[in-house]
């Protein structure tokens, strides 16, 4: 009887607890900047709040293309009063999360770059990579407890290819049904190794 008592009581705060949080009326708008850099180099993209219809607490996961990318750190912007930032040490979780939070009696309604987000484009990276952040809806409110909404708009880092960089390259061959080919792997610009590993999908 006391389990299922425990139980009830449990369900009944469960169910309480999530109708304390509405949805505030105003929605608004969060954007990360662009960039185009070098193959290796090291830059910074803004993440700027456009709009703020007010928060009390902000939470933010960040997905890049890590294929392209390394995230080297996150700092913040200082313009939601004094919320206290927080952010993962882990650089090399994705999603990356960062949350400000703040026990103020007013909400914070600064605008401007709210994080300043330091990336490295890997050495072989070029072509175009996304950068993008999703707000984390149940972490994001005003002091109304009321959830607070905002479009999220990402960037795009243009990265152009280090034309002396070390790259291996596999050949494009025509073949018709049936055939057994070959396509050649090239070496460009080695360095000098002692050992190679490499994986082939296709």
């Amino acid at each position: 009887m006391k389990k299922l008592l425990s139980c009830l009581l449990a369900g009944a705060l469960a169910v309480q607890g999530s109708q304390m949080i509405g949805s505030a009326a105003d929605t608004g708008r969060i954007q990360i900047g662009s960039a185009s850099v070098a193959a290796g180099e090291t830059f910074e993209l803004p993440v700027v709040i456009e709009q703020n219809p007010g928060v009390a607490a902000l939470s933010l996961n960040l997905t890049y293309d890590a294929s392209k990318l390394e995230l080297l750190g996150a700092e913040d912007g200082e313009i939601l009063g004094s919320s206290v930032f927080l952010a993962g040490n882990d650089m090399t979780l994705i999603p990356y999360t960062m949350n400000w939070d703040d026990l103020a009696a007013d909400n914070n309604t600064g605008t401007g770059t709210v994080a300043v987000l330091k990336f490295a484009a890997k050495a072989n990276a070029a072509g175009d990579a996304a950068v993008s952040v999703a707000v984390n809806q149940r972490s994001t409110f005003n002091v109304d407890l009321e959830e607070v909404a905002f479009e999220t708009v990402g960037g795009v880092v243009s990265i152009a290819a280090d034309e002396n960089a070390p790259a291996i390259l596999a050949d494009t061959v025509s073949a018709s049904a049936g055939d057994t080919v070959s396509v050649p792997l090239r070496i460009q610009n080695n360095p000098g190794i002692a050992a190679l590993s490499l994986q082939i999908s296709y």
